[in-house]
């Protein structure tokens, strides 16, 4: 399974996405506004 790939882990499913490199002059900014839209759109985010 690729990590684009759902897996589901009894009633929870997990996705993994793609988001700018941190170490991007612009990374931090867009990571917490991908991040945000998630989490108003109801999808809890989980950063490792």
């Amino acid at each position: 399974m690729s990590r684009s790939d759902a897996c589901r882990t009894g009633d929870t499913r997990h996705r993994y996405v793609t988001t700018p490199s941190l170490w991007l002059s612009y990374g931090e900014n867009e990571f917490r506004r991908a991040t945000a839209a998630f989490r108003n759109a109801g999808i809890s985010v989980r950063e490792n």
